[in-house]
């Protein structure tokens, strides 16, 4: 596995954004475009069977298979339109606590709590110019820097930021646009009877919790 010379940069960037005052714009495309570039492994390929019926995908992420990042939840918001504004990705409701997996291999570019409405967050940059951001968490298992495995514990779920019950926000950046996740992940939604495949993961050093926001009744993301 490579990695670019700056991985140092992503622990660096963390750090800043760890301790960034509430009224610095931060935003998920900037923090993919400062991160380290990753480099998939050859043992993490998986093929979209779904490909040739996204031709508005890129060439190079249109064969991409991700994997569902929580198991034995439910959908409870998709992709689009929502109350008149943009909803950037899913959310995935679940018991607080429910684990939260690396959709694909990666580097991870940001793990804290300072990008306001998202609580404890994990963004994910992963090869071909995709990421993955995982939000609302309780409590996060990985730092800015970690390479991170395909089904790895990333977190555990929760209701920090602004969330009004426990649920994961998972979004899937091209680019640093938002797309849906839907063209990546599996058409079988994974249950607790039959949970998505993962291989055991070595344990991943904690990192310090995020600050959290008080729950609004509007999830804004």
């Amino acid at each position: 596995m490579k990695v670019g010379l700056g991985v140092f940069a992503a622990v660096l960037l963390s750090a800043s954004c760890a301790t960034a005052p509430r009224g610095q714009h931060l935003s998920i495309a900037a923090v993919l475009e400062s991160a380290d570039e990753y480099y998939e492994p050859d043992s993490d390929e998986m093929e979209n069977p779904r490909a040739p019926s996204h031709p508005q995908l890129r060439p190079e992420i249109r064969r991409v298979q991700m994997t569902w990042p929580l198991d034995d939840f439910r959908i409870t918001s998709y992709f689009g339109k929502r109350w008149g504004k943009s909803h950037e990705g899913l959310d995935l409701r679940a018991r607080k606590g429910t684990p939260v997996y690396a959709a694909l291999a990666g580097l991870v570019a940001y793990a804290g709590g300072a990008l306001g409405g998202y609580g404890n967050l994990v963004i994910v940059k992963h090869a071909r110019g995709l990421g993955t951001v995982y939000a609302h968490n309780a409590s996060l298992k990985v730092k800015a820097g970690d390479l991170v495995q395909r089904g790895q514990l990333l977190a555990l779920s929760g209701q920090s930021g602004r969330a009004e019950a426990p649920h994961l926000h998972f979004e899937v950046r091209d680019e640093g646009k938002s797309i849906d996740p839907m063209l990546l992940l599996p058409a079988r939604i994974p249950t607790k009877k039959h949970p998505t495949p993962r291989k055991p993961r070595p344990a991943q050093p904690a990192a310090e919790p995020g600050s959290e926001e008080p729950s609004s009744p509007d999830s804004g993301l």
